[in-house]
């Protein structure tokens, strides 16, 4: 990751890595591709019921059969891939409004992006906004 010119093309670098990963362990089955399709698709902004009634199960079974094969549960996962659009918006220059940005990611308010900010980066995304780049890494 560090000889990794930018920091768009580091947050590529888990994705593909933990794609080529999946392509070697268990099939996920259709339910759990489409969902995770949905999911993507949408940066996290989708709610996991929405999500079950769409693919065409319970949301329980969608839970048991996601976590089993994604190895996260569907909410997990839709706060880290909103947690990834939020720092691509911030890292592109295009996340200075935090109000657009928590629309932009799916949250239901500033507080909502910032827990998610607190429980996957332990800072915050205005702290993430004024750190300056250091030695190839946020200085926060």
């Amino acid at each position: 990751m560090a000889a990794t010119g930018d920091w768009a093309a580091r947050f590529d670098l888990p994705d593909v890595a933990l794609s080529a990963r999946l392509e070697r362990g268990p099939r996920r089955g259709p339910e759990v591709s489409h969902a995770w399709q949905l999911l993507s698709r949408a940066g996290g902004a989708i709610p996991v019921g929405r999500i079950a009634a769409e693919v065409g199960c319970s949301q329980g079974h969608l839970v048991r059969r996601f976590t089993e094969r994604i190895g996260l549960t569907p909410k997990t996962s839709t706060r880290v891939l909103r947690f990834q659009r939020a720092v691509r918006l911030l890292l592109t220059g295009e996340g200075t409004n935090p109000t657009e940005v928590t629309a932009a990611c799916g949250c239901y308010d500033q507080a909502h992006l910032h827990r998610g900010f607190r429980a996957l980066a332990e800072t915050t995304r205005g702290q993430m906004a004024a750190a300056s780049v250091t030695e190839g890494a946020l200085a926060l």
